[in-house]
């Protein structure tokens, strides 16, 4: 008897765990694991984390007229795409979790509250423990992975905003064996920088050479605002919009970039000096 009760104990707890994240893990279990700086250590490939399904990650910004962009508009509505595509297996239904903070990537700082209600019944909005506002699903999706969530663009000044995303491809058989996970982030500047310096600096230009590129990417930088003054920030997005070079500069920079793939890559780059954020389109031969 005492064997029975413990087995069915320990069945009981499985399914609490399994089924925890089932209805948004904000939701049900108060914890952001976006993989986000200040989130929880925990995201959804140490649970989720079979062989059977393998997913990949990303997100997408566009405006409200459908258009991809790189870069937002303060208090402008876009539609943050989450996709995730199954590399492996066939997934019956997916799950996800996402957070913005008003920070660029890799650095703490608080989240931006300016999620949109869904008017599809797909997603909610969800406060966790650590005051983080989060959106996620409702249930699990069944659908192709892609994922439309509205948000607002928050007021000028904000600057770069990333947002962080976790989510999974399920198998639905009631526990996470089997299933496959994976996280994303997407970095973006504000279109229109209303941030000026103390005093006068000089107008930096940036150059990305050779263009195409092959082995190596050359940035170089003149009229560069000398630290702490202010910061310079590249970061590089592949052809799958993974980001694969992030730095703060203030000198002229030589990439190796033997193991990049070919395609065509986005360079954003940011400043803390009252800059306008701008958009570099280079091609990897």
């Amino acid at each position: 008897m005492r064997i029975l009760i413990v087995y069915l104990t320990l069945v009981v707890g499985i399914l609490m765990i399994a089924l925890g994240s089932s209805g948004g893990r904000a939701r049900v279990a108060k914890q952001g694991n976006t993989g986000a700086p200040g989130d929880n250590r925990a995201i959804c490939k140490n649970c989720h984390a079979g062989s059977s399904i393998v997913v990949d990650m990303d997100i997408w910004l566009f405006d409200e007229d459908g258009n991809r962009v790189y870069s937002y508009v303060p208090e402008r509505e876009y539609t943050v795409q989450v996709r995730i595509e199954p590399k492996k297996g066939n997934p019956r239904a997916f799950g996800f979790q996402m957070v913005c903070l008003d920070a660029p990537p890799g650095k703490n700082g608080s989240d931006i509250k300016n999620w949109l209600p869904d008017t599809n019944n797909i997603y909610q909005i969800s406060d966790a423990n650590n005051g983080r506002t989060y959106v996620e699903h409702r249930k699990p999706i069944r659908n192709d992975g892609i994922i439309n969530v509205r948000w607002k663009a928050p007021p000028a000044g904000t600057d770069t905003v990333t947002f962080y995303a976790a989510g999974n491809g399920v198998n639905l058989n009631g526990n996470t064996q089997g299933d496959g996970a994976d996280t994303t982030r997407l970095a973006v500047p504000e279109a229109e920088s209303t941030t000026t310096l103390q005093s006068p600096s000089p107008t930096t230009t940036i150059a990305f050479r050779p263009n195409p590129f092959d082995h190596y990417l050359k940035i170089t930088l003149n009229n560069a605002p000398s630290k702490p003054q202010s910061t310079i920030t590249v970061a590089i997005y592949g052809p799958s919009n993974q980001l694969v070079y992030l730095a703060e500069l203030s000198n002229n920079t030589d990439i190796p970039t033997f193991n990049w793939p070919s395609g065509t890559y986005t360079a954003i780059v940011t400043s803390s000096a009252g800059v306008p954020p701008k958009v570099y389109r280079l091609v990897k031969l």
